[in-house]
């Protein structure tokens, strides 16, 4: 309705020019002389080409702004600016504290390295288990070279068997000739005792070694067969050890992971263009601090990211203007128009259509077309939230 006033009263103020100037006219003229006529009909003329200008309703708003989040937990201790304040690149807006957040990240680093160490402890059990692998099938070999003839024991052993085995067969053979002597009656029968003592001797002595000869093989065996078992069990151990560090070597990759990416994660919460240590700061050339909402003692993205300030771009101010539909044909990109404030109606700018919206609205009543309109120049008489008056 504001907007359909303004416009009431800008074509009724042409109304009233009009008809001043045609009754001036007329009345200075008298009986329509051909000068009267010549001055009424470019009096008409003016009138036609002054009453072809379009007065809309526009508002001044700054098209960019930043939203400023803080998404780690942190405190607010000072807050540096007000709402409507402008600002410049690099001013501070707000100190926080944020150091337990800072020793969260160096702690989850620590972690890491310390889930590392664990695992690669693991490692080293595996290849000490490895080593007394190798040191009982050294000795199983060791073991299994007792076994062959050439071995010293065996060959020793095996010797004295044979000389005793000769021996045996001598004095037997002794023994069959002394009884053939005893038996003619040539040799006392106390010779052929001695040498029946001799046999029984030897024989003993036989069995004695045979029987060493066969308990040191199958001692041997018998260590053999254990150590095999030990092998056995240590392969066994070193298997099931790999299978449990295999896993938690994957565990520890995909921990190491989970962890470079949440101190990644962390990191960029800290790595924002506004945050310069421990303070909030614009990084926006011009702005308009347009919100804040957090006050100094706030705890702030404690539990998700908080909203702390709006800024406005004081470099994407615009002026919208609300073409009704009848006009919208009369409005092209890069026309030329003025921009009249409110506020100082002797205020007169110059700006550009820059933008007109491909879509018409209903507001008030009446349909509309947004139609963008900047400035020509840079000029601190227009804020965001201005009512002005564009004539195209």
């Amino acid at each position: 309705m504001r907007k359909q006033l303004r416009n009431i009263q800008s074509f009724i103020g042409f109304g009233a020019i009009c008809g001043m100037l045609l009754v001036g006219n007329i009345t200075f003229t008298g009986c329509a002389s051909q000068a009267a006529e010549q001055e009424v009909t470019e009096s008409v003329e003016i009138v036609e080409e002054e009453s072809s200008e379009i007065s809309v309703f526009g508002k001044v708003e700054a098209l960019d702004a930043q939203e400023i989040y803080i998404d780690f937990p942190a405190s607010v201790t000072e807050v540096f600016v007000e709402e409507g304040q402008s600002v410049k690149a690099g001013d501070q807006l707000m100190q926080l504290d944020y150091e337990p957040y800072k020793n969260t990240i160096e702690v989850a680093a620590v972690e890491k390295e310390l889930n590392k160490i664990n695992t690669q402890d693991s490692v080293q059990q595996v290849n000490a288990i490895s080593s007394e692998i190798n040191s009982l099938q050294e000795e199983k070999s060791l073991k299994q070279s007792y076994l062959q003839e050439s071995n010293y024991q065996i060959q020793t052993l095996e010797q004295s068997l044979k000389v005793i085995e000769d021996k045996l067969e001598k004095y037997k053979n002794d023994y069959e000739t002394e009884k053939t002597l005893v038996e003619a009656g040539a040799s006392a029968e106390d010779n052929l005792k001695n040498l029946q003592l001799q046999i029984d001797g030897l024989e003993v002595e036989k069995q004695n070694t045979a029987k060493q000869l066969q308990n040191f093989k199958e001692s041997t065996k018998l260590q053999i067969t254990q150590l095999d078992a030990g092998i056995k069990a240590k392969e066994d151990e070193r298997t099931q050890k790999q299978a449990t560090n295999s896993r938690a070597q994957n565990k520890q990759i995909l921990s190491s992971q989970i962890s470079d990416l949440n101190i990644q994660n962390m990191n960029t919460k800290l790595n924002k263009t506004y945050l310069q240590e421990n303070c909030i700061v614009s990084d926006l050339e011009n702005a308009i601090v347009d919100e804040i909402k957090c006050e100094k003692g706030s705890y702030i993205g404690q539990n998700g990211a908080s909203y702390c300030m709006k800024l406005l771009d004081t470099n994407s101010i615009q002026i919208i203007a609300d073409v009704p539909e009848e006009f919208i044909s009369q409005i092209t990109v890069g026309q030329t128009c003025n921009v009249v404030p409110y506020y100082n109606n002797m205020l007169n700018l110059e700006g550009k259509v820059v933008r007109i919206d491909k879509r018409a609205i209903k507001e008030d009543g009446e349909v509309i077309v947004k139609v963008y309109v900047e400035l020509s120049s840079k000029t601190d008489e227009i804020m965001p939230g201005l009512s002005v008056d564009v004539i195209f």
